[in-house]
């Protein structure tokens, strides 16, 4: 089974830490958080992944190679960050069946990984949270995705699921990427593909987890990370 992480982005939110290193290569417990993703990968099965480079790129490439404890490395350049959809379309010649994608700097638990695998494209990972109005708020319906919305008004909640950014993709995908328009901020976003999809009568399911994902997006989410890991 092969993975995508979408790891080319320089984490504008982490200054001045990202300013000489690339976010997925910020160490949380001694070890870059593309490690930490990695190792989760290999427990879950995954034998071949794919990583979307870009800020810095070479620092990724020589820690990681092209093997890395036995599994096999590939890399896709994204030359302009153009968003976590036109990442993924990046990848396209490489990514054949069905695979997983996630972004490079969250840490997923292994039991969740394997439970996805488990599942039929297109599946996406879902938390609750308090205050969903700061992430992508998923619309359901039984165990469907009807809609994504991007950072609603606390009112215009339709519930306290977000997308928790690890999905289980096929080809599809790579079908809607190309319909999609620029976000607010001028980028192709999964979300946006995602919906796309739906809007086209594809099915697109959500599995719910309560677990701790890790997702490293700012100073204090990494000193939680390191303390959670200690």
């Amino acid at each position: 089974m092969d993975a995508l992480i979408l790891a080319a982005g320089k984490g504008t939110r982490l200054a001045p830490l990202t300013n000489t290193t690339p976010k997925p290569m910020l160490r949380i417990h001694g070890k870059p958080i593309l490690e930490h993703i990695l190792t989760r990968l290999q427990q879950a099965g995954i034998t071949r992944t794919v990583i979307v480079v870009g800020y810095r790129k070479e620092q990724i490439t020589r820690s990681f190679g092209k093997k890395w404890n036995g599994m096999k490395i590939e890399y896709i350049t994204q030359a302009v960050p153009r968003g976590t959809a036109h990442a993924t379309l990046c990848a396209q010649k490489k990514m054949k069946g069905k695979f997983l994608a996630l972004n490079g700097d969250l840490i997923p638990p292994t039991a969740l990984l394997k439970r996805l695998l488990k599942t039929n494209p297109t599946t996406l990972a879902a938390r609750t949270s308090k205050t969903p109005q700061h992430f992508g708020v998923l619309e359901v319906q039984g165990k469907n995705v009807k809609r994504i919305i991007e950072k609603p008004a606390p009112s215009e909640c339709p519930s306290n699921l977000i997308n928790a950014g690890i999905y289980l993709f096929n080809s599809e995908i790579f079908k809607a990427i190309p319909k999609i328009k620029p976000s607010a901020r001028g980028e192709l976003e999964l979300p946006d593909a995602i919906n796309e999809l739906i809007r086209n009568g594809k099915n697109v399911q959500f599995l719910r987890t309560d677990a701790e994902i890790m997702d490293i997006g700012n100073l204090k989410d990494l000193k939680k990370a390191e303390k959670a890991m200690m």
